[in-house]
C-alpha cells in the first residue's frame, strides 16, 4: 500500500471519463483489479480505502460487499454502486463497520424512462410480434398484428421517484395519456407537481392499461406483483419492470399472460440474470424481453462513472458526498476515517 488512500475496481468503469477524473486526482491510487485473479484481487481488495463496484450482474458473486467481506476490510472507507441500485451490499454491516456506501442515482434516470416507453410503444403497436410473423411466415394477415395508439390510455407508476416522475412527464405530457401513480412516500400535492394522479396501490392495478414498475427492490416490494396483483390489473393490461428482478414473480406473469389476462409484458429484469434461455416467458410472443440494459446508454453510463468519480474525490477529502445511502454511518465514519487517513472528516 501506498501512503495515499487507495481506491479499487474491476476491469473497467462504466466510462472511461471516471478514470480519467479519478487519475486526475494525484492523491488517489487507483488501481484496477481483474475477477479472474482471485486471489491477488481479494488480497488488494481487503486492503484498499476504497471499493468502486461493478453492476451486479457482472461481478462474481465471491466480490459481493456481504458483511464478512467488508469485516475482513480492515481499511475500507467507502463503497459505491455503478448506479442506483445497491442490492448485492449489506447495508447494515457498511454502518455498522463505518463504511460510507453512496450511488449514482438519477445518472441514468432518463435513458431507464425512455426504456419503458419504448416497451409500453413496441407492445402496443406489436412492433416485436410483426417482426417475429414476417421473419416466419408470409401467409399472414396484418390485422394479426394490429396495433392500438396509447394516447388517452391510463398508465400506472408504481414508484415516483427519479425515474418514475420522467415517465410521467413522457407520458402525460408526450403521448396525452392519463397517469396516476402509487408511491407511499409522497402526498398528494407532490405527485401532482410530478405529473401523476396519487391513487392507492389497488385502484392503480384495477385503473392501468400499463403498470410499470420503477421502485427499488426492498423487503416491501419483494415479490409485491404476484399472482393476486396480476389478477387484479385490467383484463388486457400490459405490464412493465425495468426496476429490479423479484419484485414481479416470474411464474405468476407468466401464467397471468399465458392465461390470456394479460395482453403482454415488457421485461428488462429478471430473478436470476442472464435468465435461461428455456425461460418460459421466452415462450410467449407478447413478452418482450431485455437483458437488464434500460440504464445501460453511452449517455448514462457517461453520467454514472463521472458521478461515482466525484463523489470519489470528495470522500477522500474526508467530506460528504451528496448521494450517501447510508447517511447515519457519518459518526463512526468519522472515528475511523482519522484513525486510517490520518486527518479528520468533516463534522
Amino acid at each position: 500500500m501506498s501512503n495515499k488512500p487507495t481506491l479499487v475496481y474491476f476491469e473497467q468503469f462504466a466510462d472511461p471519463v471516471g478514470v480519467e477524473i479519478v487519475s486526475g486526482d494525484k492523491n488517489i491510487d487507483l488501481r484496477r483489479l481483474r475477477f479472474a485473479d482471485t486471489e491477488d484481487s481479494l488480497d488488494q481488495l481487503k486492503k484498499a480505502n476504497g471499493f468502486h463496484l461493478s453492476p451486479a450482474v457482472e461481478m462474481p458473486d465471491i466480490y459481493y460487499p456481504t458483511r464478512e467481506l467488508i469485516e475482513q476490510c480492515g481499511n475500507l472507507i467507502g463503497l459505491s454502486s455503478t448506479g442506483a441500485g445497491y442490492d448485492i451490499v449489506d447495508v447494515q454491516a457498511c454502518t455498522d463497520n463505518g463504511v460510507v456506501l453512496f450511488n449514482q442515482t438519477g445518472s441514468n434516470s432518463q435513458s431507464v424512462a425512455e426504456h419503458a416507453i419504448g416497451m409500453i410503444l413496441a407492445l402496443s403497436k406489436n412492433i416485436a410480434a410483426s417482426d417475429k410473423i414476417m421473419r416466419r411466415r408470409t401467409d399472414y394477415q396484418r390485422a394479426e398484428v394490429q396495433g392500438r395508439e396509447i394516447s388517452s390510455r391510463t398508465v400506472g407508476i408504481l414508484g415516483l421517484g427519479n425515474i418514475g416522475r420522467i415517465v410521467a412527464r413522457m407520458a402525460g405530457q408526450g403521448f396525452n395519456m392519463n397517469v396516476i401513480a402509487c408511491d407511499p412516500y409522497l402526498d398528494e400535492a407532490e405527485m401532482a407537481a410530478r405529473g401523476a394522479k396519487k391513487v392507492s396501490f389497488e385502484e392503480m392495478l384495477e385503473q392501468a392499461d400499463f403498470v410499470t414498475v420503477h421502485t427499488p427492490k426492498t423487503a416491501d416490494t419483494q415479490g409485491l406483483m404476484n399472482a393476486d396483483a396480476f389478477a387484479k390489473m385490467k383484463p388486457g393490461a400490459i405490464f412493465i419492470t425495468t426496476a429490479r428482478g423479484g419484485i414481479h414473480v416470474e411464474t405468476d406473469l407468466y401464467n397471468a399472460i399465458e392465461s390470456g389476462h394479460l395482453s403482454g409484458a415488457g421485461l428488462d429484469v429478471w430473478e436470476k440474470e442472464p435468465p435461461s434461455t428455456d425461460h418460459p416467458l421466452f415462450s410467449l410472443d407478447n413478452v418482450l424481453a431485455s437483458p437488464h440494459i434500460a440504464g445501460i446508454t453511452a449517455e448514462s453510463n457517461y453520467n454514472m462513472a463521472k458521478s461515482a468519480a466525484d463523489q470519489w474525490l470528495i470522500l477522500m477529502k474526508g467530506k460528504r458526498p451528496p448521494l450517501i445511502v447510508n447517511a447515519d454511518v457519518w459518526p463512526r465514519f468519522r472515528e475511523r476515517f482519522e484513525s486510517i487517513m490520518g486527518f479528520a472528516a468533516e463534522a
